[in-house]
Protein backbone atom coordinates (compact mmCIF):
# COMPACT_ATOMS: atom_id res chain seq x y z
CA UNK A 1 0.00 0.00 0.00
CA UNK A 2 2.73 2.15 0.67
CA UNK A 3 4.13 1.46 -3.16
CA UNK A 4 0.81 2.15 -4.38
CA UNK A 5 0.75 5.58 -2.41
CA UNK A 6 3.46 6.95 -3.95
CA UNK A 7 2.69 5.85 -7.32
CA UNK A 8 -0.97 6.05 -7.83
CA UNK A 9 -0.87 8.96 -10.30
CA UNK A 10 0.83 7.02 -12.87
CA UNK A 11 0.16 3.52 -14.39
CA UNK A 12 -0.64 1.25 -12.00
CA UNK A 13 -1.52 -2.39 -12.25
CA UNK A 14 -0.92 -5.47 -10.38
CA UNK A 15 1.38 -6.98 -12.48
CA UNK A 16 3.71 -3.90 -12.31
CA UNK A 17 3.01 -3.38 -8.37
CA UNK A 18 3.81 -7.18 -7.79
CA UNK A 19 6.84 -7.10 -9.34
CA UNK A 20 7.51 -4.04 -7.67
CA UNK A 21 7.12 -5.07 -4.17
CA UNK A 22 8.34 -8.97 -5.14
CA UNK A 23 5.02 -11.24 -4.37
CA UNK A 24 2.65 -12.57 -7.00
CA UNK A 25 -0.03 -10.69 -8.42
CA UNK A 26 -2.37 -13.04 -6.43
CA UNK A 27 -1.36 -12.73 -3.27
CA UNK A 28 -1.16 -8.75 -3.86
CA UNK A 29 -4.77 -8.74 -4.82
CA UNK A 30 -5.62 -10.87 -1.56
CA UNK A 31 -3.68 -8.80 0.67
CA UNK A 32 -4.74 -5.24 -0.67
CA UNK A 33 -8.47 -6.42 -0.57
CA UNK A 34 -8.17 -7.76 2.72
CA UNK A 35 -6.84 -4.15 3.87
CA UNK A 36 -8.45 -1.78 2.46
CA UNK A 37 -11.33 -3.66 1.11
CA UNK A 38 -11.44 -2.74 -2.44
CA UNK A 39 -9.38 -4.44 -5.36
CA UNK A 40 -6.54 -3.15 -6.26
CA UNK A 41 -7.73 -0.67 -9.32
CA UNK A 42 -10.47 0.66 -6.67
CA UNK A 43 -7.82 1.93 -4.00
CA UNK A 44 -5.64 3.47 -6.93
CA UNK A 45 -9.10 5.35 -7.72
CA UNK A 46 -10.14 6.21 -4.38
CA UNK A 47 -6.66 7.64 -3.74
CA UNK A 48 -6.78 9.58 -7.06
CA UNK A 49 -10.34 10.97 -6.92
CA UNK A 50 -9.21 12.50 -3.10
CA UNK A 51 -6.04 13.86 -4.91
CA UNK A 52 -8.50 15.41 -7.55
CA UNK A 53 -10.91 16.58 -4.78
CA UNK A 54 -8.41 18.53 -3.44
CA UNK A 55 -6.85 19.99 -6.34
CA UNK A 56 -10.44 21.13 -7.30
CA UNK A 57 -11.03 22.96 -4.19
CA UNK A 58 -7.66 24.27 -3.38
CA UNK A 59 -5.95 25.29 -6.75
CA UNK A 60 -7.27 27.03 -10.37
CA UNK A 61 -5.81 24.22 -12.34
CA UNK A 62 -7.82 23.06 -15.33
CA UNK A 63 -9.83 19.88 -14.60
CA UNK A 64 -8.41 18.29 -17.96
CA UNK A 65 -4.85 19.56 -16.64
CA UNK A 66 -6.01 17.37 -13.12
CA UNK A 67 -7.49 14.29 -14.82
CA UNK A 68 -4.29 14.04 -17.12
CA UNK A 69 -1.67 14.75 -14.02
CA UNK A 70 -3.30 12.01 -11.91
CA UNK A 71 -3.92 9.40 -14.51
CA UNK A 72 -7.42 9.59 -16.18
CA UNK A 73 -7.13 9.03 -19.66
CA UNK A 74 -9.48 12.15 -20.64
CA UNK A 75 -11.46 14.72 -18.81
CA UNK A 76 -14.96 12.72 -19.35
CA UNK A 77 -13.37 9.51 -17.52
CA UNK A 78 -12.19 12.02 -14.46
CA UNK A 79 -15.73 13.71 -14.24
CA UNK A 80 -17.46 10.26 -14.69
CA UNK A 81 -15.81 9.04 -11.79
CA UNK A 82 -15.20 12.00 -9.53
CA UNK A 83 -19.76 12.11 -9.83
CA UNK A 84 -19.85 8.56 -8.77
CA UNK A 85 -17.78 9.55 -6.07
CA UNK A 86 -19.02 12.54 -4.48
CA UNK A 87 -22.36 13.20 -6.09
CA UNK A 88 -21.02 16.07 -7.91
CA UNK A 89 -19.39 16.70 -11.07
CA UNK A 90 -15.96 18.74 -10.07
CA UNK A 91 -16.91 21.93 -12.55
CA UNK A 92 -20.33 22.33 -10.84
CA UNK A 93 -17.84 21.92 -7.67
CA UNK A 94 -15.88 24.49 -8.12
CA UNK A 95 -18.73 26.84 -8.91
CA UNK A 96 -19.13 26.60 -12.18
CA UNK A 97 -16.03 28.51 -13.10
CA UNK A 98 -13.78 27.77 -16.36
CA UNK A 99 -11.87 24.44 -16.36
CA UNK A 100 -10.25 23.50 -19.62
Amino acid sequence: LEYVAAHYQGPVTVAAVAAAVGVSPFHLSRVVTRATGRSLHQHVVRLRLRDALGRVLDTRDGLTTIALDLGWSSHSHFTAAFRREYGVAPARLRGGRATG
